[in-house]
């Protein structure tokens, strides 16, 4: 297996200075993610991969996937040597490292797949000046459309999110989105995990996303019993509204293709013991 690196037809990320390399199959170093985060001993690929969510999250790209290459690959040796991981993953082993590197990971990401920009020819007729400046008018126009339309999706986001809400209350109010699947999906980001009897949230997303509440279940003829339920901050109604939008919650077969949300005034649910 070979390294790809920087040339003219193919641009590699570079983060910090670090130029992240890709293998032949499109995967990412993650040893050179972990150098370009400042290469703390604790965040190393090795650590990430040990972690139960990170095993689940690698199974279900599998499955979800279905690509013919595995997505992540560990070469010992020789010069290409290092953990080499799908771009999902990539991702979110950044996460994992620091919510701000994520971020950094993720635009390096983008900016790398951008076309090269032309270079800019000075308009030689009056004809050609004015398209320019109509050009740069429609773009300052729809930056400013799009700005409109961020400040109204978080003021509707507002409107959405009641203290104690949990993830399946959020979910029906998504135009769309598979209720039924919502925890799961963040189970398979590593958000979520399973004890058995209910969801519990993981320690990446405790009290930066999620928090918890404590419910106790008393049948008949059995001992009482608790079981915990996964209770959104505001932050994580912002991530999941973002996913909502971005396209990437799981939804119904027959979605009609419209990002839309209810408008209610009040959010039934009791009060909870959060903890």
């Amino acid at each position: 297996m070979s390294v790809i690196h920087n040339s003219e037809t193919t641009q590699a990320p570079v983060i910090a200075g670090v130029e992240i390399t890709k293998d032949t199959e499109g995967r990412f170093n993650l040893n050179t993610l972990h150098k370009a985060s400042g290469g703390l001993k604790s965040k190393g690929p090795s650590y990430w991969l040990a972690i139960e969510g990170t095993r689940d999250l690698i199974q279900t790209l599998k499955i979800d996937t279905g690509i013919s290459v595995s997505p992540i690959e560990a070469i010992k040796g020789g010069v290409n040597q290092g953990t080499f991981a799908h771009e999902l993953l990539a991702i979110s082993y950044a996460g994992w490292i620091s919510p701000r590197f994520q971020l950094q990971v993720n635009q390096a990401f983008l900016d790398s797949k951008k076309l090269p920009a032309h270079d800019f020819a000075l308009p030689t007729t009056f004809k050609e000046a004015l398209a320019q400046l109509l050009e740069k008018e429609e773009q300052r126009e729809q930056l400013m459309l799009d700005n409109k339309k961020k400040d109204e999706e978080i003021h509707d986001l507002r409107n959405l999110f009641k203290k104690g809400m949990t993830l399946p209350a959020l979910a029906k109010m998504l135009n769309g989105v598979n209720v039924m699947q919502i925890n799961a999906y963040f189970h398979a980001r590593g958000w979520l995990y399973h004890d058995g009897r209910s969801y519990r949230v993981a320690s990446y997303a405790r009290d930066r996303y999620f928090t918890e509440a404590i419910n106790e279940v008393n049948l008949h003829g059995r001992e009482p019993f608790v079981i915990h339920q996964v209770v959104l901050l505001r932050k994580g109604a912002e991530k999941v509204y973002d996913f909502y939008r971005q396209g990437e919650l799981p939804m119904k077969k027959k979605w009609d293709g419209r990002f839309t949300h209810l408008k209610l005034d009040t959010f039934q649910g009791g009060p909870v013991d959060v903890v």
